[in-house]
């Protein structure tokens, strides 16, 4: 097999049986590897052999084929980046893969899940099989994401999850495990608009004084930028409720009941959404929040939408992807206003006097244009050649006086990722499945709570 780019000619092999009903794919060889010749032989593999594997009931030398994405170690052992990985791997996995015949693939850690062809958020995706291919189709079959096993060894409440990981891993190998379902799919989401409609949805809330401690209501908030966006609200499963932050009549109305009634607020990263609704105008008398319920139990995650699938099968789409494809058009129409506005100023049109393009057009700096303004106006244009990079990283890591230089000419800077750019039914849609997903998690951490 011939030694891959990034491959530094330490080689280590991988082991198991041929063919084998599970491969198991790591990371990269680390010190104890390279000594011993052997994947996974350092403490991460004890805790591989002796403590992970026995809960999905497999035995490495009998069931397991064990390799890694890069066969040989990084300098200083560090991890190898998805692109190193990717590299190496089409070099020898490929071969493995038919020589093995898995039925299933076990990627474990981020660098490994980085060859999947479908993305794997391991936060949300951990622990449950799913079709999938790798290293662009060359293998396509079922993998199992999970934690690199030397995560429990960083970080000790990994540990748990692992467990978790390995026993779903042996359940499923024998027919058993139950991939979340969920029991709601179809909520109802609607924007409010104005006292009426929010007193309207709110009307069977209102109950007498003895019954107020007991009412709960979910909110979440959405920002666009520094201002408030909307905030939206759930009391049941099957409705979720939205108020734009420009609403000023709903926004009081709501505001007003919470006053009145004090329900118990259930939020999901109250250090961020307490000071939202206060620039909103509402307080939240009490409150509880699931985000912190779910680092308390210290077996799962604590992003909502990871927390959505895990606990309620309910699948979310992430923030960036709801946002970022609205937004890019966005941040790019403002590059291509600056680069118009900067233009005219900087450059002419000179007429060539003479080889094969004689009597042709081509644009010209101006003898003497200022050179900061021209070295700006270069950065617009690359990242205006360039749409498929990120135009915000871009935009932070120019010089103050580039971005001075644009805020000054546009009268704004670049426009940030934000809800607001969504299609307003897309936005309502998102918001909304926010408050109902946080209300049906608060139920289902207050019963794990209980039985633990």
């Amino acid at each position: 097999m011939r030694t891959c780019p990034v491959c530094l000619g330490r080689d280590i092999p991988p082991d198991g049986p041929t063919p084998c009903r599970v491969m198991t794919v790591g990371e990269g060889p680390a010190r104890d590897e390279v000594k011993q010749h052997r994947n996974f032989a350092g403490r991460s593999g004890r805790e591989f052999d002796l403590h992970y594997l026995p809960l999905a009931s497999l035995v490495r030398s009998e069931d397991v084929y064990v390799t890694n994405a890069c066969r040989s170690a990084r300098p200083g052992y560090e991890n190898p980046t998805p692109a190193e990985a990717r590299a190496c791997s089409l070099h020898h996995l490929p071969q493995e893969l038919r020589h093995c015949q898995p039925e299933l693939v076990v990627l474990m850690g981020g660098v490994a899940c980085s060859l999947a062809d479908v993305p794997i958020d391991l936060e949300t995706d951990h622990g449950y099989p799913q079709h999938n291919s790798l290293l662009d189709g060359l293998w396509e079959g079922e993998v199992f994401p999970t934690y690199h096993p030397a995560a429990g060894l960083h970080e000790g409440q990994m540990v748990l999850q692992l467990r978790q990981d390995f026993a779903n891993l042996g359940l499923y190998l024998k027919g058993r495990l139950q991939t979340p379902q969920d029991e709601f799919p179809a909520p109802a989401c609607r924007l409010l608009a104005g006292r009426h409609e929010v007193d309207e949805a709110l009307y069977d809330l209102q109950v007498p004084p003895a019954e107020r401690s007991l009412l709960e209501v979910a909110i979440d908030t959405e920002s666009d930028g520094e201002r408030p966006w909307c905030l939206s609200f759930a009391a049941d499963y099957g409705h979720g409720y939205v108020v734009l932050a420009s609403d000023l009549e709903g926004v009081e109305a709501l505001a007003s009941w919470l006053k009145v009634y004090r329900p118990l607020a259930i939020l999901h990263h109250s250090l961020y959404d307490i000071p939202v609704l206060r620039q909103m105008g509402l307080e939240v008398p009490r409150w509880r929040d699931t985000m912190v319920d779910a680092y308390h139990l210290a077996d799962l995650p604590q992003g909502l939408k990871a927390l959505g699938w895990r606990l309620l099968g309910v699948r979310m789409k992430s923030y960036e992807d709801t946002v970022l494809p609205y937004s890019l058009p966005v941040a790019l129409a403002y590059l291509a206003d600056a680069d118009a506005a900067l233009r005219p100023a900087l450059t002419f049109q000179h007429q060539l006097k003479s080889g094969p393009r004689k009597g042709q057009e081509e644009e010209r700096v101006l003898p003497g244009a200022d050179k900061a303004a021209v070295g700006t106006w270069r950065k617009v244009q690359k990242a205006i050649r360039e749409p498929g990079s990120d135009p915000w990283r871009r935009w932070d890591g120019w010089h103050d006086h580039d971005r001075d230089l644009l805020v000054g000419i546009m009268g704004r800077g670049l426009p940030r990722p934000s809800i607001a750019h969504v299609p307003l039914e897309e936005a309502i849609s998102y918001a909304a499945l926010d408050a109902i997903v946080t209300l049906r998690l608060h139920h289902t951490l207050s019963r794990r709570r209980i039985t633990l």
